[in-house]
């Protein structure tokens, strides 16, 4: 109060409201007083997320996508503001679980809805498509090994049957491929 009105400091007080987060906009008023200006800073906060829904996982459990965003550090909960950068990164961790599950097709969509007064709902709406798995493995070009060598070498990936269903073996994910392509060349 009394102070002279400088740029740099309205400047650096903006970047710190926009550092807590809490913020969609912020917008500087100047108005005449009795004894001078006053500056107004006129906010719009983001809306508080109440509820977080997932839709649609059959093949991931909601413990495993919650301890899948707590190892990568997403930082989604509820009662947070809802940042669209956090939004995006759940969403691509979720993807990254479904691709490990042999769900490389899925989709997620990203839904809100409105929890009253002032909040937000946020919804991953999940379509896991078609489990990719693998039928046979062909090896060809091969001269000093047999196909049953080769394909013996391989340790994380097989062709479909029933032991192989059953240790999920026979889920097709293209680093496993990349692992065992990398086995075989040693």
């Amino acid at each position: 109060p009394g102070e002279p009105i400088r740029l740099g400091v309205i400047q650096s007080d903006i970047r710190t409201l926009y550092g807590l987060g809490y913020f969609e906009d912020i917008r500087v008023v100047e108005e005449d007083g009795e004894s001078g200006k006053i500056v107004i800073f006129e906010v719009d906060e983001k809306p508080i997320i109440r509820a977080i829904d997932y839709e649609g996982n059959d093949s991931v459990t909601l413990s495993a996508i919650l301890e899948r965003f707590r190892d990568a550090g997403v930082g989604l909960t509820v009662e947070i503001p809802y940042d669209e950068t956090r939004i995006q990164r759940a969403k691509t961790e979720l993807l990254g679980l479904l691709s490990e599950q042999g769900r490389q097709n899925a989709t997620v969509e990203i839904e809100t809805y409105d929890v009253p007064p002032n909040a937000i709902g946020v919804a991953f709406v999940i379509d896991e498509g078609p489990k990719i798995k693998i039928a046979e493995i062909e090896i060809v070009g091969n001269e000093a090994f047999s196909d049953g060598q080769i394909k013996g070498a391989m340790q994380l990936l097989k062709e479909a049957g029933p032991i192989s269903s059953f240790k999920s073996q026979d889920v097709y994910h293209p680093l496993k491929m990349n692992d065992d392509i990398t086995r075989i060349q040693m």
